[in-house]
């Protein structure tokens, strides 16, 4: 089953069209239509439904049911990068839940806005110019080495990535600009969260058991050079948010009680409506948007 990105309003009644073995089919609903899609999906069905920025709406030859400017505007996400190195003697891997985390923080008011993590095996760098993958892909397989990394990655970054339709038809993906670095500030503090992880990878303690650094290279120190690592390395923690931003403002996509602006009936529930994203995985304040709008929900409908 998948959405046609079809948004019906019928009077009090609203609902949603999809395609069921190859047939469409309507999804009425006596209340609100709550859409929980994800980051992604979900500003993909609004614009794919008309609802979004109007003139990608037209130019894409589908019907403007609302000029909503933030759908697909304002991306957030956790950039990371790693520090790699070898060792003389075999790694034993652990699982993810029990490796090391290190949070820091610039400023000693502000949240933390670097985290340092240690990963019992080396993770392969990549070139310039190869296809990003997220954390799991196959070229996340560690390397045929003995070693382990240091990831570090951006909690607050500056910048804003978007997201836009690459057709009208709902099977096509979107096409999504992640806009890592289009402030140079997150650049400089990813400069100095690699320093942090080659200063924990580096430690006297190891130095018996380490062999050397790997990637970037010992011989990379210049904030020049490590900005030349550190683009083509960068990978996603998969923490996507913001693309239909909560808010009073002009560009908010859903009231503060998660209503899409200007649609009657229909709600988004999901890590999309976050205006801004936290320093830690997304996934506990989802569950509390998700929670949130059960008890709206359930106090207004009883």
């Amino acid at each position: 089953m998948r959405s046609c990105g079809g948004w019906c309003s019928r009077g009090a009644g609203a609902g949603v069209e999809y395609v069921l073995d190859g047939q469409r089919r309507t999804a009425g609903a006596a209340r609100d239509v709550v859409l929980a899609a994800g980051a992604v999906g979900s500003p993909q069905l609004l614009m794919l439904s008309g609802i979004g920025p109007a003139e990608q709406s037209r130019s894409l030859g589908i019907e403007v049911v609302r000029h909503l400017p933030g759908v697909g505007q304002n991306l957030q996400d956790h950039p990371f990068a790693q520090v790699t190195f070898t060792t003389r003697e075999p790694v034993d891997t652990a699982s993810m839940p029990d490796t090391p985390h290190v949070v820091l923080r610039s400023d000693p008011a502000a949240d933390p806005d670097l985290q340092l993590v240690f990963v019992h095996f080396p993770l392969p760098h990549r070139e310039p110019g190869a296809e990003m993958e997220p954390w799991g892909g196959s070229a996340w397989r560690p390397e045929r080495l003995d070693g382990y990394s240091v990831l570090f990655s951006l909690q607050r970054p500056h910048s804003r990535g978007s997201l836009r339709l690459a057709g009208a038809d709902p099977g096509d993906s979107p096409l999504i600009d992640l806009g890592y670095y289009t402030d140079p500030r997150d650049l400089d503090l990813m400069v100095t969260a690699l320093r942090r992880a080659r200063q924990l990878g580096g430690a006297g303690a190891l130095g018996p058991w380490r062999n050397g650094e790997s990637a970037p290279g010992a011989d990379v120190t210049g904030d020049a050079e490590l900005r030349d690592y550190i683009k083509p390395a960068t990978s996603s923690l998969c923490h996507l948010v913001g693309i239909c931003a909560i808010g009073t403002g002009e560009h908010a996509v859903v009231d503060p009680d998660l209503r899409v602006r200007g649609i009657d009936g229909l709600r988004v529930a999901d890590a999309s409506v976050m205006p801004s994203i936290i320093a830690a995985n997304t996934n506990a304040t989802v569950l509390a948007i998700a929670e949130r709008a059960s008890s709206l929900l359930t106090g207004q409908n009883g």
